[in-house]
């Protein structure tokens, strides 16, 4: 286990890559997975986490897609109110807008 921890540098993995490779681990090298968990630097419940909500957040990113290419002029703040007051959607705010920055739609 040391030597797998010595040839992979964790400050570059991201948490994603983090648990593939826990997974490789835990199947291919038959540790458990506990010790892929510690040797990795994640937490056993980051590791067995799914998300639920993908095909939802695909939706939300359609809408703000769709939004700031028809109004180029409006950010996060009108997108959100537009979504939650006339369309009647009930998404967080904090969940919108971590879509939001991830279609690098902050940075336009």
């Amino acid at each position: 286990m040391a030597l797998l921890v010595q040839q992979l540098d964790q400050s570059l993995l991201l948490c994603d890559q983090s648990v593939d490779l826990g997974g490789f681990v835990v199947e291919e090298r038959g540790l458990s997975i506990r010790q892929a968990c510690e040797a990795f630097g994640l937490s056993e419940s980051g590791y067995r986490y799914r998300s639920k909500l993908n095909a939802e957040n695909d939706r939300i990113a359609s809408w703000l897609v769709r939004l700031t290419d028809n109004q180029r002029n409006w950010g996060f703040g009108l997108c959100f109110l537009y979504l939650r007051n006339v369309k009647g959607h009930r998404w967080n705010h904090k969940r919108v807008y971590r879509i939001y920055c991830g279609l690098e739609l902050n940075l336009r």
